[in-house]
């Protein structure tokens, strides 16, 4: 099948369908309507064999020039993932999850002090407890407060920031307590 808006080769010269032959090494004139060409079907060839390259690729994608190219575009993928993890804000999904968990406990453990705090206070011993807990290095002050106050809702044992956060929340001046 011939592709006749190709360029043409009869006889060894190259012929275009959109011009005239009696226009052919004159100057342009406007008002001359060109004749269309009348190509015979039987006189086109079936295939033309070229065994030159139709089209060369640039230099750039050749030979030595195409590895480091290919260097080039690895050493930058590169780069664009560590500048964005490390200061473009990127992460990761499974780090996503991890912060979203551990806000969601901050959050948890900022409404639960205050309720911590007040069922401590209702406690008949609270002031001698208050005392107590005062003088309590930080590690051990989880065995100060009862296990039902600072353990969050589907835990086991009790959270060391809970007990952090209600600790605050008793030993601060009534000030500083209301911010």
């Amino acid at each position: 099948m011939v592709n006749f808006e190709q360029i043409l080769f009869a006889n060894g010269c190259m012929l275009d369908l959109t011009e005239a032959p009696a226009q052919r090494g004159r100057a342009f004139n406007s008002t001359l309507r060109p004749e269309p060409i009348r190509v015979s079907v039987a006189l086109a060839p079936k295939h033309v064999e070229r065994k030159e390259i139709i089209m060369q690729a640039p230099s750039m994608l050749q030979g030595e020039s195409l590895k480091r190219l290919l260097q080039g575009a690895a050493a930058g993928a590169v780069v664009t993932m560590f500048v964005g993890f490390y200061w473009g804000g990127w992460s990761l999904g499974s780090t996503a999850d991890k912060m979203a968990k551990e806000r969601s406990e901050l959050a948890v453990v900022a409404a639960l002090a205050p309720v911590c705090a007040d069922k401590f206070r209702a406690l008949p011993d609270a002031d001698a407890k208050k005392v107590a807990l005062s003088k309590v290095e930080s590690w051990k002050r989880r065995d100060e407060f009862p296990k039902e106050f600072v353990t969050l809702p589907g835990e086991s044992y009790p959270s060391s920031a809970l007990v952090d956060a209600c600790y605050t929340l008793l030993l601060a001046p009534k000030s500083a307590a209301l911010k």
